[in-house]
């Protein structure tokens, strides 16, 4: 009967999938498929579902080694350090500023871009430390160092790839090889043989960017002022470069134009003059031949343009004169004592000066003679 099977299935003794015929059928069908042994449906509403699974937290987000952020960025340059940094700060949940490494390392990025466009350089070494490394010690300091307790508190897992900060600094990094590749081994262009020159620090270094033919001219300049060492200026110049440009028809000769002032001192008047530098490549690099100036104060000489070296031997036989008769050498040629003065305005004011003086020399003679 009904009540007997219902009392089967509540002791376990028969099974709701078990196969069974109705008298006087031949249809075998499930227990569980005839409606007064099926499961039973609510009279209303719909059916019941169990409650959702309480919320898990999120997992925290994946951090990167703040250490290894600082130094690759030397070759990633700061602004990609900065804006790892930030990316950091708020990956590890810390109440640091987002906009200070932001700051610092596109700062630094637009500073160095300017200085380049300026021509305010330094050498290679010192706009690195100024651009560079100084930009990554002062993120370090200020927004890395403070990220490395909550990065060293992360397991393992949440230590994220390298994989795309690596890609997505990948061009500043290749930019940053060319930079270092063109400074290290490329040969230097004109314009810059000319820059080097006029910024050397001392005779040796000058002969690096000069032929053969100016040797004796720097050495020179050298002796000039060992005769007199207590004459100096603090007086600055300016030298501005013109255009450069190949010579017709021959690929290994250069020019390079300048124009130079000079403020007054010592009673003498302000000096303007006119120029150019003469280069040669050799040995597949560019050196200066020669120096000549072509005009003072808007007027040539009465020679034509004069080489720079020419006039320096005049002045060193001058000078070697006025010692031997134990004369303070006149202030004509007491400018070359700019040769070795601090970097920058260095051996381009020496020049200059001393030029001024040697040529209206040379046109008071000429007048003599005549």
């Amino acid at each position: 009967s009904e009540a007997e099977i219902k009392q089967q299935l509540a002791d376990g003794k028969l099974q709701s999938d078990a196969f069974v015929c109705r008298v006087g059928s031949e249809d075998w069908m499930r227990l569980s498929e005839l409606p007064e042994f099926g499961n039973p449906k609510p009279a209303n509403g719909p059916p019941h579902t169990p409650p959702p699974p309480p919320d898990t937290p999120p997992a925290p987000k994946p951090s990167w080694n703040p250490l290894a952020i600082t130094w690759l960025g030397l070759l990633f340059t700061p602004m990609w350090t900065g804006i790892m940094a930030a990316i950091n700060i708020k990956r590890l949940g810390l109440s640091l500023p987002l906009w200070r490494p932001l700051a610092i390392g596109i700062g630094s990025m637009v500073a160095a871009i300017l200085a380049a466009i300026a021509d305010w350089t330094f050498g290679t070494v010192i706009d690195t430390l100024i651009f560079t490394v100084a930009p990554l010690i002062a993120i370090w300091s200020l927004d890395l160092e403070p990220q490395m307790a909550a990065h060293r508190a992360r397991h393992q897992p949440t230590q994220d790839h390298w994989i795309g900060p690596v890609l997505a600094g990948s061009p500043l990094a290749l930019l940053t090889i060319v930079g270092w590749w063109m400074t290290l081994f490329a040969p230097l262009e004109p314009l810059e043989v000319v820059k080097r020159f006029e910024q050397a620090d001392t005779a040796g270094e000058a002969r690096e960017y000069v032929t053969s033919n100016l040797f004796s001219m720097v050495d020179e300049l050298k002796e000039l002022e060992k005769l007199d060492p207590s004459l100096s200026s603090d007086e600055d110049g300016e030298i501005e470069h013109l255009s450069d440009y190949p010579a017709d028809g021959d690929d290994q000769q250069y020019f390079v134009e300048y124009r130079a002032y000079f403020p007054a001192q010592s009673g003498e008047p302000a000096v303007r003059g006119e120029g150019y530098y003469h280069l040669r490549q050799m040995e597949g690099e560019w050196k200066i031949d020669d120096w000549v100036v072509t005009s003072v104060d808007g007027q040539e000489p009465e020679s034509g343009p004069i080489s720079f070296s020419v006039i320096v031997s005049e002045m060193l036989k001058e000078a070697k004169q006025n010692a031997a008769n134990q004369q303070k050498p006149k202030p004509s040629w007491s400018l070359t004592k700019l040769w070795d003065r601090i970097p920058t305005n260095l051996k381009r004011l020496l020049a200059f000066a001393a030029v001024m003086a040697a040529l209206g020399a040379f046109q008071a003679v000429s007048k003599n003679s005549n």
